[in-house]
């Protein structure tokens, strides 16, 4: 069925019974002063690990106190447990089959159809920011109409391929501050959006020491963050008589029922938030609203706070009117699609009442969750009429689909990059698998994930092929075994796992190019590996441009390679660290020691700036330019911040030794080498202690060496 048809479907009132808001609209008065509006979005962040919600192990004093002043929704329910889609209701009012977007990726939010809560604020004469810290929210996808300011620069790390393209809470925050400090003759709207509880679970310090759980100081960090922007608020006399709502837009499995993270259930620990909302003055702050809420609540709330008409046949309700009165025999909608769309498992949807939530799927379930907030106990065959009844409201629906259209190779890396799957499921015929019953899938496809982190490639690839061969559909696994392959130096076998993917996924054949020309050039196959990496510039041009400087410097071919190096280094900003080195390596070969150092402290300052880890060899190669320049204060300082980051680097040991011969100070020479087979003790470590020492000259001290190794 097609969109248009649904829309039809859904003016003629085929839709769960819902109070009709608009008629409650208070009329547009431009007289009156409007209210600041603020909406604060905490990316997965499950309620039930909110202290404000019951939780007993967390630390948020911010929210709490946030809580003692709004209207705390107890039961407020996400309608999609997928980042896009759910913030897509958020600032639309409309159910994801009336919006559009079903995923993360291959949808785009049309708001010439559903006009967003940006845009409706800005017809009313407000000013609109929005600062995001997740590349799943970029502009691009449709959520920026409106806003006449939607920051989403998601400054990757310079260390990695796409690092978790999300950015830290306190840069966000700056982006936010910085765009509310500015004058403006208008009342203002702003977006804000932190992502700190979204996996990985990395918080910082204190909460990293505090909290036992990681996820709970991920939810710390964020609370803290969103203590500083209301004490911000507070300083530029916004806060008191402002409209805040501070929100999630889904949860996070956790484990609970298998699923450790989400977007494949339908389970409460997804599907419940956090929803607060403080009034101007802080109006019926401390209320506690226990009838069920929906994320397609809040734009209607804010049409009646700041006092104009919403669009006709919206899913929501004002949270206000919902709080006085709730809403008779209301039934709130959730769906996945992610299943359908990258297992070829089965879509799931549902529906949650004021006791009982329905899961549609191949073997449907029937949960009682205020007896049952865990949802452990599926009731469906003791609740046969109230089974019959949620499966007529849902077959009441328009509930069409529509395939996402072809994601370009750049952004599946991205997605990727992030922890979502980006190959399409291999379509086919008949009744979908349960993704329930495939919940090992999962596990083993997380496994692989933590064994790589881990650095166990031979465990990940194993899991891999495993996966490869009894779950075929799942063609990410071609994405992710093929450079554990090349970690492992089965460069034959990686190329083999390429060539196949690139087969079954030929709209992602230049991300995979690029990953073949990797393993051509360890194999010195470099006509192919020029070739594949010259393929690759669709889904990475730095990337592309860096591995034809590697192939240029292969062949010593060394002005192509400064070319192709300083296109790469062009192209993404900030540059890898891997190009930066690789530009100082070629400057090096040809004696311009000046340059390399120059490219050297370019990385050397993403470090200190914390924008980059310290890769090896980083500071022994400046150390080594240091040494030729004749700077060796600086460069026995280098070494030693080599030696002190990566203390089983053995080559810097002899760099150091050398520079100390330089300077006449032999007898730290030997203290030194002691210290690298302490550091190392292995026959390498003596083998290299014993030809520094010949090389030096001491040839007794060298024999010495050797047989100790």
């Amino acid at each position: 069925m097609s969109m248009g048809k649904n829309r039809q479907l859904w003016l003629l009132g085929l839709a769960l019974a819902v109070v009709s808001w608009t008629a409650a609209c208070r009329p547009k008065n431009t007289d009156v002063a409007r209210p600041t509006v603020i909406v604060v979005s905490i990316d997965t962040l499950r309620a039930d690990r909110l202290p404000a919600y019951g939780y007993e192990a967390g630390e948020t004093p911010h929210l709490d106190a946030f809580a003692a002043r709004a209207i705390l929704f107890e039961n407020a329910i996400s309608h999609c447990p997928l980042t896009l889609p759910s913030h897509s209701s958020i600032f639309t009012g409309q159910l994801p089959f009336v919006h559009g977007v079903r995923d993360n990726l291959g949808y785009r939010l049309d708001p010439a159809v559903t006009p967003t809560l940006a845009a409706l604020l800005k017809e009313e004469g407000y000013a609109t920011g929005a600062a995001v810290s997740s590349y799943v929210l970029r502009a691009e996808t449709g959520l920026a109409d409106g806003f006449d300011m939607f920051e989403d620069e998601i400054r990757r790390r310079a260390d990695v391929t796409l690092d978790r393209l999300e950015r830290r809470g306190e840069k966000t925050l700056a982006v936010a501050e910085a765009w509310l400090e500015a004058p403006k003759e208008a009342p203002l709207f702003f977006f804000l959006h932190l992502f700190e509880p979204h996996d990985p679970y990395e918080p910082p310090e204190p909460f990293r020491s505090r909290l036992s759980d990681p996820y709970d100081g991920e939810i710390a960090t964020a609370d803290a963050l969103v203590g500083r922007f209301f004490d911000f608020l507070r300083r530029r006399g916004l806060y008191d008589e402002a409209l805040i709502i501070v929100l999630s837009d889904h949860g996070e499995g956790l484990g609970d029922h298998g699923e450790a993270k989400h977007g494949l259930l339908l389970y409460r620990e997804t599907l419940h938030v956090p929803l607060l909302v403080k009034l101007p003055g802080g109006e019926r702050g401390g209320e506690r609203v226990t009838a069920p809420a929906a994320l397609v609540d809040v734009l209607p709330t804010v049409a009646e706070v700041v006092g104009f008409a919403v669009p006709e046949n919206l899913a929501g309700t004002s949270l206000l009117s919902l709080g006085k009165a709730p809403v008779a025999d209301r039934k709130i909608f959730s769906e996945t699609y992610y299943g359908r769309l990258h297992y070829g498992w089965s879509e799931l949807h549902s529906l949650t009442d004021d006791r009982f939530h329905f899961i549609e799927s191949p073997h449907p379930e029937l949960y009682d969750w205020r007896k049952d907030p865990s949802e452990l106990e599926n009731i469906l065959t003791d609740e046969r009429r109230t089974f019959r009844a949620f499966e007529e409201a849902l077959a009441r629906l328009p509930l069409g689909f529509e395939e996402p259209a072809a994601v370009g190779a750049e952004e599946a890396a991205k997605l990727t990059a992030l922890g979502y799957l980006s190959a399409p499921a291999r379509s086919g015929s008949g009744k979908r698998p349960d993704p329930k019953e495939n919940l090992d899938v999962l596990e083993d496809i997380q496994r692989a994930v933590d064994l790589r982190a881990a650095g166990r490639l031979e465990e990940t690839a194993e899991v891999l092929r495993n996966l490869q061969r009894d779950h075929p559909e799942v063609q990410d696994t071609y994405l992710l075994l093929a450079p554990v392959l090349r970690g492992l130096g089965a460069y034959e076998e990686a190329l083999a796992v390429g060539f196949e993917g690139r087969r079954v996924l030929p709209t992602l054949a230049p991300l995979i190019s690029l990953e073949l020309a990797r393993s051509h050039l360890a194999l010195g196959q470099l006509d192919e590996a020029a070739a594949e990496a010259a393929a690759g510039t669709a889904a990475n041009r730095a990337q592309s441009h860096e591995l034809l400087a590697r192939v240029a410097f292969a062949r010593e071919d060394l002005d192509a390679a400064r070319q192709e190096v300083e296109k790469a280094i062009e192209a993404d900003p900030p540059p890898r660290q891997s190009a930066l080195l690789l530009a100082a390596e070629i400057e090096m070969r040809e004696g311009r020691f000046e340059v390399a150092l120059g490219h050297l402290e370019r990385a050397r300052a993403q470090v200190l700036a914390g924008d980059a880890s310290r890769p090896v060899t980083l500071e022994s190669r400046r150390g080594d330019c240091l040494a030729r320049l004749e700077r060796y204060p600086e460069a026995e300082a280098a070494f030693r911040a080599e030696l002190a980051a990566f203390p089983r680097h053995r080559k810097a040991y002899a760099q150091l030794a050398f520079l100390l011969a330089a300077q006449r100070r032999f007898e730290e020479i030997e203290p030194l080498l002691e210290e690298l087979v302490r550091a190392a003790p292995d026959p390498k470590s003596y083998a290299l202690a014993a030809d520094t020492l010949e090389r030096l000259g001491n040839a007794e001290a060298a024999q010495a060496w050797r047989r100790r190794g």
